[in-house]
């Protein structure tokens, strides 16, 4: 699995989301990771003929996240793994990617850092910055929730193709891309184990039937 490989971005949270799932399987390991690319194998109980696996989920591990200043830790059971900051300044998490519509949202992160960690919501359609909190340390592993409103959405842009060749598909309806990202100064301990975004009404301008 390549959540952020290729060029349907906005399915990366979906990705993401279904490499928790299969990670939470009992007889799963993880094979490789690097490059973007996460690679696990499964060897079922010998009664198991099928598995559901729905790849939706309103948060996913932070493991698989790619970052310039974090490294996945990947030790231990599936539901410790998490992303610990390497030391650099720079973003601990990024690349959890959220096709969303305009309404009230809130983000969740779950982590445990030594000192400040800078939590920030970001509206890739439009480069804006949606919302950002700083949370001090925690003291373990908790939870920080985060408001946020979409008060606009723009229309899909989706590769089609170049020059001759096309590539005909269901365009999906407009939305805006949304990223939840944890920054550090690099000066403490920050390990994120998951980060989500669900909804939690319509926009505040929105009428209501």
């Amino acid at each position: 699995i390549a959540p952020n490989e290729g060029i349907q971005l906005q399915e990366a949270n979906f990705q993401e989301a279904l490499l928790g799932q299969l990670a939470g399987l009992p007889g799963t390991r993880l094979v490789l990771a690097g490059g973007g690319v996460r690679v696990l194998e499964w060897t079922p109980p010998p009664t198991t003929r099928t598995q559901l696996l729905t790849g939706a989920s309103p948060r996913v591990a932070a493991w698989s996240l790619p970052s310039p200043a974090g490294t996945p830790v990947v030790s231990g059971p599936p539901a410790d793994w998490h992303v610990s900051s390497d030391g650099r300044r720079g973003y601990v998490v990024e690349g959890d990617y959220w096709r969303e519509q305009r309404g009230a949202y809130q983000a969740s992160v779950r982590l445990a850092t030594t000192g400040p960690a800078t939590v920030q919501v970001w509206d890739l359609s439009s480069h804006r910055l949606l919302a950002q909190r700083t949370t001090t340390a925690t003291g373990g592993v908790s939870m920080l929730r985060m408001p946020f409103v979409l008060d606009r959405v723009a229309p899909p842009s989706v590769y089609t193709g170049w020059g001759p060749f096309r590539l005909y598909r269901p365009l999906p309806p407009p939305g805006a891309v949304v990223e939840v990202r944890v920054w550090t100064a690099g000066n403490d301990l920050v390990d994120v184990y998951g980060v989500g975004v669900s909804r939690t009404g319509p926009a505040a301008h929105e009428r209501k039937d």
